[in-house]
C-alpha cells in the first residue's frame, strides 16, 4: 500500500486522498460518533492549512503549466472545469433524454471542450448523455446504495460503505 500512496501522491491524484479520508471517517465513525467527528473536523483543520502548500508544490510540479498569479488552478484543472461547463451545457440542450450515449466524446468541441473529450465526471456524463431522468434515477441509486450500505453492521459494512464512497469520489473526478 505504501508504493502505492506514494505513487498517487507524485501524481497529484486527489481522489484516492479524499477517499482514503472518508474511509477514515467512516470507520471512526461507526466506532464512536464523537471519534467520527473528530476526524472529521481535524482532517477538514489540517487539509485547510495543508491546501495552499499542496496547491503551490503541484503548480509547481505538473507539466500542464504553472499557478498563474492570483489563482489556484493549473491547466489540467482549467480543462476539466471547461469540460465540466460544456456537459452542463449539453443538459441544458437536451434535458430530458440527453445526448445519447458516448456523445460527450463526439459533442465536446462543439460544447466548449476541444481538448479533453471527457468530462471527467461520470455523474456529469450521465445527466449530458443520458438525461435528468437517468441522471436522477443514477443519484437515487448512490442514495440507496448508500444508506443500505451504512445499515450493515460490522467491519464489513465499514468497508463495504467506504469502498463505495471510494468510488463515488473517484468518478467525480
Amino acid at each position: 500500500l505504501v508504493p502505492l500512496l506514494v505513487a498517487q501522491y507524485l501524481t497529484f491524484s486527489r481522489a484516492p486522498f479524499i477517499a482514503l479520508y472518508v474511509f477514515v471517517v467512516i470507520a471512526a465513525w461507526r466506532l464512536r460518533r464523537w471519534a467520527g467527528v473528530a476526524v472529521l473536523v481535524v482532517g477538514l483543520v489540517i487539509g485547510t492549512l495543508a491546501l495552499p502548500r499542496y496547491l503551490e508544490l503541484r503548480g509547481s510540479t505538473v507539466s500542464e503549466g504553472a499557478v498563474t498569479a492570483g489563482s489556484i488552478l493549473v491547466a489540467s484543472d482549467e480543462h476539466r472545469f471547461r469540460a465540466w461547463a460544456a456537459a452542463l451545457r449539453m443538459v441544458r440542450d437536451e434535458p430530458i433524454v440527453g445526448q445519447g450515449y458516448l456523445a460527450y466524446k463526439e459533442l465536446a468541441d462543439v460544447y466548449g471542450d476541444p481538448v479533453l473529450g471527457s468530462p471527467h465526471n461520470e455523474w456529469l456524463r450521465i445527466f449530458a448523455e443520458e438525461g435528468v431522468i437517468v441522471g436522477l434515477v443514477a443519484l437515487a441509486f448512490l442514495l440507496v446504495t448508500a444508506v443500505t450500505l451504512a445499515r450493515v453492521p460490522g467491519w464489513l459494512g465499514t468497508g463495504m460503505l467506504a469502498g463505495f464512497a471510494g468510488y463515488v469520489i473517484a468518478a467525480t473526478f
